[in-house]
């Protein structure tokens, strides 16, 4: 896609209070990488307010990085006791019912570095946090605020609608996660608007040449691992099918991370997977850097997505699909909208509709093929430069 000149000069990107702005950070910090890159492209200046500064952060842009709120283990303020801290929070929740403890600092520290930013932002764009959204516009009030929503804004909060009113656009990574939003706080249907993720089909693309045969069907689940993303599921699929004598291989690509679970949950859960994906012959690559995914996912010939949870907008899926794999996931969530025809959708928690899914695509090659054909063509459709622009054009 050809280079235009973008209608924002500076833009400014607020990443949430625990997502690092390097390869230590999440989705979102791979979505803001890769729009920042689009609007640099285009004469943008662009900002990024991410927490503590970290080893090897992304060049895209000129983040700003936040003071550190020290933690204890337990994830609370070292000063508070567990005790104490949760009377405090169910006391803000029915006083200020969004924010708590342990957002605040964020908050404040958002504000000073808003006021020090060397270029007044045409645009800001905040990521998964409402509140900031008046934040936002007390400090630079002619600025075009846009709130991104990446997954199910809720669980212990309860925002008021003017969080969401008061921007100038409101914008999720699938209809699921805008509907959500909507029925969750009582908005007008319609008035959060969806933006699909894109990908780098430049870097994500399929082998050039194809591997020796006889091969393996080698299957690959890639991404944070905990229960939700259901792991456990692919794992024990093609232990059947390697048992019924298919000749099908499991590769897993991905650390351990808390994001609402205990560090014990978590680590219990990819112990039990690991142990028993090594008992079937798979393989376990642990969490890759960036650079490393796409190389992986050519040697693979489908990707797996056996979420157990609703999936905003998989990356780990679409960058299978740019790689020309073959897709099995669970219908739930956004899968849908970015598979659209592209691949084989399942109820969530099937073990049998997944084992006889990937069954299938073993068993009949030439569907594997044309899978895997409909699953780039379907990518090529979702370009990061498309995300980028309708991102800026929600703001305007």
């Amino acid at each position: 896609m050809a280079t235009r000149r973008c209608p924002a000069q500076n833009v400014c990107i607020v990443l949430p209070s625990e997502e690092h702005y390097s390869e230590a950070g999440g989705a979102v910090a791979t979505v803001t990488r890769n729009v920042a890159r689009v609007w640099i492209s285009q004469g943008v200046n662009v900002t990024v307010v991410a927490p503590a500064e970290t080893d090897n952060p992304y060049a895209e842009g000129t983040t700003v990085f936040l003071p550190q709120v020290r933690r204890s283990r337990n994830g609370d303020r070292v000063w508070l006791g567990r005790a104490v801290t949760n009377r405090l929070r169910t006391i803000e929740r029915l006083i200020a019912p969004w924010g708590g403890v342990a957002h605040r600092p964020h908050r404040r520290a958002v504000v000073r570095a808003l006021r020090l930013l060397s270029h007044p932002p045409d645009v800001i764009v905040l990521n998964n946090d409402p509140v900031l959204v008046d934040v936002a516009r007390r400090v630079f009030p002619t600025a075009n605020v846009v709130l991104w929503l990446h997954n199910e804004v809720g669980d212990r909060y309860l925002a008021p609608r003017r969080f969401f009113t008061r921007a100038a656009a409101v914008v999720a990574v699938s209809q699921y996660i805008a509907t959500w939003t909507e029925r969750h706080y009582h908005l007008k249907a319609g008035s959060v608007g969806t933006i699909l993720n894109g990908v780098d089909l430049d870097r994500f693309h399929p082998r050039l040449s194809s591997r020796a045969e006889p091969q393996p069907i080698r299957v690959v689940c890639h991404g944070r691992i905990d229960s939700g993303k259901g792991y456990d599921l692919a794992v024990e699929a093609v232990a059947r099918l390697r048992a019924a004598g298919h000749d099908i291989a499991l590769t897993i690509a991905g650390g351990a991370q808390v994001w609402g679970r205990s560090a014990s949950e978590v680590q219990s859960y990819k112990d039990l997977v690991l142990q028993r994906l090594a008992s079937t012959g798979g393989d376990y690559l642990g969490r890759l850097r960036p650079d490393e995914v796409p190389a992986m996912l050519r040697e693979h010939d489908i990707v797996c997505v056996p979420s157990r949870a609703p999936e905003g907008c998989s990356l780990s899926m679409l960058e299978g699909m740019a790689s020309g794999l073959a897709v099995v996931a669970s219908d739930c969530g956004g899968i849908s909208e970015v598979i659209t025809g592209a691949g084989t959708l399942i109820p969530p928690d099937d073990l049998t509709a997944l084992t006889e899914a990937l069954e299938e695509l073993v068993s009949n090659r030439a569907l594997l093929e044309k899978q895997k054909q409909l699953a780039r063509t379907r990518s090529e459709a979702l370009p990061w430069a498309i995300t980028a622009d309708r991102v800026l054009g929600a703001a305007t």
